[in-house]
């Protein structure tokens, strides 16, 4: 046993003042002889041992006393950790009550089923939910098998088998059929979780069953109406397929099948941007499938793309795109518009056509030039044309020769260009070429490649010419309306240089064509031409003035080669005709300098000498000389040849008649439609 210190301190003690007191006395008695110094010894020993024993008796005294002041401390550091302790007991006490009684309401008020029950099956708790969707109350199923009343047939006899298969799966979450007090079945979602006893074996399961039986009657209608609408989905006449958030085909129709030429596996788990054609419809489609991840995003609904078929045809699809609510997927719509697209290509390509030369218009070329007004088609060309004399070769040849005349020169253009460069006419006989990435050397070698054909290209009914001009832009800061005007600069200067050799070669035709009419229309020209030469001189007249008058007896008939092919038998009408015929030929005329100066005597060519004639109504000499005198002769001449002639508001026309009787004719209509002294002149000359 093991002795505490302070008592071996005691023994010590004991022993060494016993040892102290014996062995001293003895000591001192034999070494000191005087009795009276020994005597004072004892007294002082005695002292000594006083002190000592206080000392030791100061310092035991004072070591109990810590010991017991320590274990005071200790006791009380032990009372304060159980009164925590308790008030934690306390705490713990009513945190455990305010739970229960929470677990008691949730167990009570939850909209779950309860259901307690031992390893007999025998039902031990019953909470007031179960009551509600079972009908039994708490009291009527307590003790009760919760196998015979809940889920079995109490008619099956085999309750071994099936007690143990529910032991066996007591964990796994089914759904089961369940009976109700009043004998309806009701559908139940059961989860069971079993209480273990000390030695590990069921003593207890607290299974907890919920009501799915409208859930399930929703889901068999769900089911329904998934099926009817992924029949009507498979079978309606749209393509349509179903994207998942990141884009991938997850599902599509037939129709699709059909329209695209690929079987719903090759569709199936692929973007639908792997069969675009082009890039067009891409931005829509990427846009799309953000749009659908957000909740604050509208998503387009419909655009138009490009697909690749599996027959390598590309097809039109106009695309109509829609959320499936609380999915994030995405529902599209395909229908082919390659057919519409065709015909809408087809009108828009009229649309920016020139009907007659097949040419882009001005419309296009504007559209154009703007577009390749860009760093990356410079140095950016421009070719400006216009063909000489087209009005005055529809005026003097008709339209259709006109057409011909342009048809020939967009193919030239054509046949000069390239594939890439745009060619345009703008109306008239303008025409514009854009050239991209083409230096103005490069410009210039097209122009002379264009001349050369025009000048090969042989042409009988008229000469085929145009004016070009060629400007370049090479820095991106130049304005393209600079570089316009200064191409069509160029081409109104080269239109100059031209100008007079294609006025001699059109002067050329027009008298050939003169010529070459039938007599009866216009083709007494050489017989006026004689007297007029004969009068002039006779008249005396200036060089200059017989050289008009010969230009004019010439050239007078010229605006009836317009009218060549007949005029109508209407007086009212012939007279406007004539008068057409007049300004044509006046408008002709001065679109030729050498003819220019004549130009006036044609136009006042059916005045008449009393005022009476047109298109100014001038009488006596306000009619230029000139004018009054091929006045004489054309009518004299028309007169002989049955040719049809203006005298009065009616038009003289009749079987030719002699000469003297023309000329009875003339004397008779002097002073009234002819100037009387040309007469005489004229009247002489004849006879």
């Amino acid at each position: 046993m093991k002795i505490k210190s302070e008592v071996k301190f005691f023994i010590i003690y004991i022993l060494v003042g016993f040892s102290w007191i014996l062995f001293s006395d003895k000591l001192i008695n034999r070494l000191l002889v005087n009795q009276i110094f020994i005597g004072q010894l004892q007294t002082i020993k005695g002292m000594i041992y006083v002190l000592i024993n206080g000392v030791i008796g100061y310092l035991f005294i004072r070591r109990i006393l810590e010991k017991v002041k320590r274990n005071k401390e200790k006791i009380k550091e032990k009372n304060k950790a159980l009164e925590d302790n308790y008030l934690k007991i306390q705490s713990l006490n009513r945190k455990l009550i305010r739970s229960k009684e929470k677990y008691q309401k949730i167990y009570n008020n939850a909209p779950l089923a309860f259901i307690i029950w031992d390893n007999n099956f025998e039902i031990t708790d019953w909470n007031k939910y179960a009551e509600k969707i079972f009908g039994w109350s708490k009291e009527e199923m307590v003790g009760k098998n919760i196998l015979k009343h809940l889920v079995l047939n109490p008619n099956i006899e085999d309750m071994d088998k099936i007690t143990d298969d529910t032991l066996k799966y007591i964990n796994i979450a089914n759904i089961n059929k369940n009976f109700t007090k009043k004998r309806g079945i009701i559908t139940c979602e059961w989860y069971n979780q079993p209480l273990y006893d000390t030695n590990g074996d069921i003593f207890k399961v607290i299974s907890l069953a919920k009501d799915i039986t409208n859930e399930k009657r929703l889901e068999q209608r769900l089911k329904e109406q998934e099926q009817m609408y992924r029949t009507l989905f498979e079978n309606t006449s749209t393509s349509t397929m179903i994207l998942n958030r990141s884009g991938t085909i997850e599902l599509v129709n037939n129709k699709l099948v059909e329209m695209s030429g690929y079987s719903k596996e090759e569709l199936v788990g692929k973007g639908y941007e792997d069969f675009l054609a082009s890039e067009d419809g891409l931005e829509s489609v990427k846009e799309c499938r953000l749009q659908s991840k957000s909740a604050t995003k509208k998503v387009p609904n419909k655009y138009e793309i490009k697909i690749l078929d599996n027959w390598e045809q590309i097809r039109s699809i106009l695309v109509q795109v829609n959320i499936i609510p609380d999915t994030g997927k995405i529902i599209v719509s395909f229908i082919d518009i390659t057919k519409r697209k065709k015909k809408e290509e087809k009108i828009k390509n009229m649309s920016y056509r020139d009907p007659l030369t097949g040419l882009y218009n001005r419309k296009y070329y504007d559209e154009k030039l703007e577009r390749l007004d860009t760093q990356r088609e410079l140095p950016l060309s421009i070719i400006i044309g216009d063909a000489n004399r087209l009005k005055l070769t529809n005026d003097i040849l008709g339209h259709k020769t006109g057409d011909n005349l342009l048809k020939k020169i967009a193919k030239i253009l054509k046949e000069s260009t390239r594939k890439c460069d745009i060619i345009a006419r703008w109306g008239g006989d303008e025409f514009g070429i854009i050239l991209p990435q083409t230096s103005k050397v490069e410009a210039q070698e097209v122009i002379k490649r264009i001349k050369e054909k025009v000048k090969n290209e042989n042409l009988s009914f008229v000469p085929l010419q145009i004016g070009l001009g060629c400007a370049t832009k090479v820095d991106i800061d130049q304005y393209i309306e600079e570089v316009f005007e200064e191409a069509e600069e160029e081409m109104y200067q080269d239109k100059q240089v031209q100008k007079n050799n294609s006025d001699s070669q059109l002067l050329k035709m027009l008298i050939n064509k003169l010529e070459s009419t039938d007599y009866k229309a216009v083709g007494h020209t050489p017989q006026i031409v004689s007297l007029a030469q004969i009068m002039g001189e006779r008249l005396d007249l200036e060089n200059h003035k017989l050289k008009q008058l010969s230009l004019l007896a010439k050239f007078h008939d010229i605006g009836k080669l317009i009218n060549s092919d007949g005029i109508s038998d209407d007086n009212v009408e012939i007279a406007y005709d004539f008068k057409e015929h007049t300004e044509t030929s006046y408008d002709i005329l001065t679109s030729f300098q050498e003819l220019r100066p004549i130009a006036s005597y044609i136009f006042y060519n059916y005045e008449h000498w009393d005022g009476s004639g047109f298109p100014k109504g001038l009488k006596h000499k306000e009619i230029p000389l000139i004018s009054r005198i091929i006045h004489i002769i054309d009518a004299f001449d028309t007169m002989t040849h049955e040719v049809e002639y203006p005298i009065d508001i009616e038009r003289y026309s009749q079987e030719a008649i002699s000469e003297e009787e023309a000329i009875v004719k003339i004397e008779n209509l002097s002073g009234s439609i002819f100037d009387p002294n040309l007469v005489d002149v004229f009247v002489e000359i004849v006879k």
